[in-house]
């Protein structure tokens, strides 16, 4: 398609290919004419774009929609050229165009293509950039930017950020450029799946990620990477979480009942919520927040205690229930904003989240974490110091039976001792005797020899008792009278040379695993059986 026009832009010449494509005849054409051909939407842009090259008189090159005889509009790239005399004198302008429709709809297409995957980029919560083969990023998406602290893309595009992102190990150790493997796909086209690595926002803070690298090719040559990285923050918190909550079981296995804030490691606590500080207290029958200890002790430590009058009601009840509560959601309580509010200033933190550590008790006590920065407890912190709150409770519950089953069995050997009874126990698995301190020294044995075993213990028995005592214990074994035993006889005494009696009374007992034995005392009656001997 070929035209010209004069010094002034009016159109003096067209060729046969612009008539019949446009079906307008050279006179209608003709001067401005022509700007009837072009599609509406776009007149007044190329009518400016024509003006201009006429004002500067250099060529130029364009594109432009023009209407078919059919009604139909189909794109064409053309070029223009201003034709000047020897004199420098501008004598007309010469103008072709073909045809581009095809491609150019092929390029729209394309440039939709791109512009739908970046949007799709920019929606998926993951991270998302690719490098060149030199390392540095051809195109990112909105997580990236988000993710890793930066304002926008124009800040990442062109730039080499491993020095900047990707600078050091999980240790801390430096990582070098030539060893990172999303660098290293770049150059090899090898894949790569690394479950957990370090990357650094702009403010140096660290980010848990786990990342692959695929090669990116063109036309079967190696281009660079895409690399796609999820934030595993709340992944590796609640396992560094879990970690913390089985130590803190073994930690705590046997603890006494007064567990302190060492003992649940504090500080690793504290990290893991997020906190600065610690408290541990109780509310006490006057309705004042008594603070017992704190974490770290270089805090300064309010003032014992602080009064909390009818305010302490609704926080008693919370915790009396077993409940975690941020301090945040009992400011709206009738009549407790203020109050609770001056709380807030009292330890110097702007978010307070308390835990009771025992339910149903007198004083409430309590765990109170404290952040500086206001901030929403979520349903994963609460969780976690519940979980955190039931093992103290376990520990204190196990801490008070082992202290109670401590001191039964101190009134029991006290007992056994003011009475000189004995206790024994026989394993049938293993056809083992154990014998109590009391019994032993009844049988003329240190609290620290071993017991006699049942050859040895048989042996001492009268031979006249042997069979009868073998008998019951047989009896007792196999249920007979409902496991128990009971009977007299006599033992042969070698520090006085003599036969005592004892009584021994028994009961049969079966473990959770079927394991069989036989629990006892053993009394010595031979005072008894004398004197009834000499009436």
């Amino acid at each position: 398609m070929i035209w010209q026009c004069d010094a002034d832009g009016q159109l003096i010449f067209c060729n046969r290919y612009w008539c019949d494509f446009t079906g307008m005849s050279a006179e209608a054409s003709a001067g401005m004419g022509w700007l009837s051909a072009v599609a509406p939407d776009h007149r007044d842009a190329i009518l400016q774009q024509w003006q201009g090259a006429l004002k500067s008189g250099e060529a130029g090159n364009f594109e432009v929609p023009l209407l078919a005889a059919d009604g139909s509009s189909r794109w064409f790239q053309g070029s223009g050229a201003p034709v000047y005399d020897c004199d420098c004198r501008l004598l007309h302008w010469v103008l072709v165009a073909q045809d581009i429709h095809e491609r150019r709809l092929a390029e729209i297409k394309r440039l939709e293509s791109e512009a739908f995957t970046r949007s799709l980029l920019d929606a998926a919560s993951e991270g998302f950039y690719s490098i060149d083969t030199r390392g540095l990023v051809t195109l990112c998406n909105e997580a990236f930017v988000k993710l890793l602290g930066f304002n926008s893309k124009d800040e990442v595009l062109g730039r080499q950020l491993h020095p900047l992102i990707h600078h050091s190990h999980t240790d801390g150790s430096p990582y070098p450029i030539e060893e990172c493997p999303i660098q290293r796909t770049a150059k090899t086209g090898e894949s790569v799946h690394i479950e957990y690595e370090l990357f650094f926002r702009l403010d140096g803070s660290s980010l848990p990620v786990e990342y692959r690298v695929a090669p990116l090719y063109q036309d079967n040559v190696l281009q660079g990477a895409i690399c796609t990285f999820t934030d595993i923050s709340e992944r590796t918190r609640g396992e560094a979480q879990q970690s913390y909550l089985l130590e803190l079981s073994d930690q705590l296995q046997d603890s006494s009942s007064r567990i302190e804030l060492a003992d649940m490691m504090a500080e690793r606590l504290a990290q893991l919520m997020g906190a600065e500080c610690i408290y541990q207290g109780h509310l006490d029958e006057r309705n004042n927040l008594i603070v017992d200890e704190h974490w770290p002790q270089a805090v300064s430590k309010p003032r014992t205690a602080h009064t909390l009058d009818a305010c302490a009601e609704p926080l008693r009840l919370r915790l009396s229930q077993g409940l975690i509560v941020p301090f945040d959601d009992l400011l709206d309580e009738a009549g407790c904003h203020g109050r609770f509010g001056v709380l807030h200033e009292h330890f110097g933190y702007r978010s307070l989240l308390l835990a009771p550590l025992l339910q149903q008790t007198a004083n409430c006590a309590f765990l109170l974490f404290g952040s500086r920065q206001p901030r929403a407890w979520s349903q994963t912190d609460i969780s976690f110091v519940r979980e955190v709150v039931e093992r103290i409770r376990a520990a204190a519950d196990r801490a008070r039976a082992r202290s109670a089953l401590l001191e039964a069995e101190q009134r029991v050997s006290l007992a056994n001792e003011i009475a000189a009874i004995g206790v024994w126990e026989y394993d049938f698995e293993h056809n083992r005797l154990h014998w109590d301190a009391q019994l032993k020294m009844l049988a003329n044995l240190g609290p620290n020899e071993p017991a006699l075993s049942v050859d040895q213990f048989l042996a001492r028995v009268h031979p006249d008792d042997r069979h009868t005592l073998i008998t019951a214990f047989r009896n007792a074994l196999d249920g007979v009278g409902g496991g128990e035993l009971s009977l007299d006889y006599r033992v042969y005494d070698e520090r006085s040379e003599q036969f005592r009696w004892l009584a021994n009374r028994g009961r049969r007992l079966i473990d959770g695993d079927g394991r069989v034995s036989l629990l006892g005392t053993a009394r010595d009656i031979t005072a008894e059986r004398n004197a009834a001997l000499k009436l």
